[in-house]
């Protein structure tokens, strides 16, 4: 995976862990955690710390501080790049839901607040969506003129289809949790305040899985199993190297033993 990177996190994402669950806050103070070009360099370096080089992590849970999730791009960095700086700037960003995605490890997003724009995007690339039932989320960007980043036009049309995805993002329509849930754009709700809570539980949960079942499930479903012949090509090279790791070895002999296996990622 080449060299561990200096730097795991920066002042707008904080670490820490718990168990064998890494916590990542992201934190733009006064600006509902606004999705700032700092903040993504520190999810890409925390994100791909705790994916690769943490081997006491299992899971992945991120949320946002003071009561808030994210409200979008920061306003005060829309300014005029030019097209190629523009493009430079999408390229950069485009590494956080590709660390997100295709990272071996499951991600837990506990929303409270608001979930807009880029916010609605980091959710949507989290492998677990947990809500409090009065959280706001919009896919925010046609009010200002722009198109969903942050593979938000890719992810949100996993959840609810195409056509779906396309009037929210269209329409920008701004919906609650309750609504989200409904709509299966999250899969849970909670009461105010208890977002993390429960989704370091589910964070657990995953950590509990083995390693190499979770990398090989993520990457094949980042690569592509939209048609019968991927999925069963997936099926005959990842579950060959699967079966053959000593994880399995370990599941079957617990089985037969009638207790929890410890699974090693080996």
């Amino acid at each position: 995976m080449g060299e561990q990177a200096a730097e795991i996190g920066n002042e707008y994402v904080m670490t820490e862990k718990r168990g064998r669950v890494a916590v990542l806050t992201i934190t733009n103070p006064g600006k509902k955690n606004a999705f700032a070009l700092r903040m993504r360099g520190g999810l890409i370096s925390a994100f791909h710390h705790f994916m690769y080089f943490d081997k006491e992590v299992g899971a992945i849970v991120l949320t946002g501080a003071d009561g808030a999730f994210c409200a979008g791009g920061d306003i005060s960095e829309m300014v005029d790049f030019g097209i190629m700086g523009w493009r430079e700037r999408m390229v950069y960003t485009a590494q956080v839901p590709r660390e997100m995605l295709s990272g071996p490890k499951a991600i837990v997003c506990a929303v409270e607040g608001v979930a807009f724009g880029a916010g609605l995007s980091l959710a949507m690339a989290s492998d677990y969506v947990v809500t409090a039932r009065n959280a706001r989320f919009c896919a925010a960007f046609a009010r200002m003129g722009l198109v969903p980043d942050t593979a938000l036009m890719w992810t949100l049309t996993q959840r609810v289809g195409r056509t779906r995805a396309r009037q929210l993002m269209m329409l920008a329509t701004e919906f609650s949790g309750e609504q989200a849930l409904a709509e299966r754009i999250v899969d849970e709700i909670v009461e105010p305040g208890q977002a993390l809570e429960r989704a370091l539980a589910v964070g657990e949960q995953y950590a509990a899985m083995a390693p190499i079942s979770h990398a090989l499930i993520k990457d094949a479903m980042f690569a592509g199993t939209d048609t019968f012949a991927n999925a069963m090509k997936v099926e005959v090279d990842y579950q060959t190297t699967a079966a053959t790791s000593r994880d399995h070895r370990e599941a079957v002999q617990a089985f037969r033993e009638k207790r929890k296996p410890q699974f090693k990622g080996e």
